[in-house]
């Protein structure tokens, strides 16, 4: 009799199998559960981070755009009304060159800044163009310089300008907007006595252009995701670049 019981109270290998079959089959649901679940967290950062990546350039270009520096760029021979230097300033259909005091690490606390934004082509994987943005340290008219080029001419202020280098890429430069289909650059100027508007894809003027046009399309759309599109950037910098401004502590200049 005692045999008999302690041998109904064992248990058969036939339960242990099925014991461990079902602790691993609940094992790998579980992992599988987890899986995806990490996986929908890293897709989903992933689309929050592209979408805050995109905010966070269209509200830079917005705000260096609204900080521009009317500097002035030392050019052997060239020289505006009053004697004054030419607007470091130009524009292409894949290059703007400008001085902000809106910075990319430092924002509006920083010091002001030579930008670079240039259109160069994409990643030979993924194709199309992308928007870059480079910062060089600016330290006055001095270091301006080196980027004049040579003399030149604004037909409808009939004042001379500099022509300038074209930028070339640094090692710190920082990609704006990536995989994009087409991005085009425009100016907008506008006539000083008929104050009539036009657009066109070149800008060497002796004042800074009313407005600026950035064209650009994503290569590959997705709802799903904030994308890049065109956008356009009044330039509100009140100060008049022909005119001498006096300095108050200079005797000679309050007669």
């Amino acid at each position: 009799m005692t045999m008999r019981r302690r041998s109904r109270r064992a248990v058969t290998l036939i339960e242990v199998l099925i014991a461990v079959t079902l602790v691993s089959l609940l094992s790998t649901g579980i992992l599988y559960a987890m899986n995806l679940g990490f996986k929908a967290l890293e897709t989903t950062n992933r689309r929050f981070t592209d979408n805050r990546r995109a905010l966070g350039s269209l509200r830079l270009l917005e705000n260096q755009f609204a900080a521009m520096i009317p500097a002035q760029v030392p050019c052997a021979g060239v020289r505006m009304s009053g004697g004054t230097a030419p607007l470091y300033f130009q524009g292409t259909p894949s290059s703007i060159q400008f001085v902000t005091a809106y910075t990319f690490e430092e924002a509006a606390r920083g010091y002001p800044r030579i930008v670079d934004y240039l259109v160069l082509p994409g990643d030979a994987r993924t194709g199309g163009v992308r928007l870059v943005m480079q910062e060089l340290p600016y330290a006055g008219a001095g270091s301006l310089s080196p980027f004049c080029a040579g003399p030149g001419a604004d037909p409808m202020h009939r004042a001379s300008t500099a022509s300038l280098h074209p930028p070339r890429l640094g090692p710190r430069a920082f990609v704006l907007a990536d995989q994009l289909a087409y991005c085009r650059i425009f100016y907008q100027r506008v006539h000083p006595v008929n104050r009539q508007a036009t657009w066109e894809p070149t800008y060497n003027g002796a004042v800074f252009p009313a407005a600026i046009r950035i064209e650009m399309a994503p290569l590959r759309p997705d709802p799903a995701r904030v994308q890049v599109a065109t956008v356009t950037i009044p330039v509100r910098v009140s100060r008049n670049t022909f005119e001498v401004y006096a300095d108050i502590d200079d005797p000679e200049q309050q007669r």
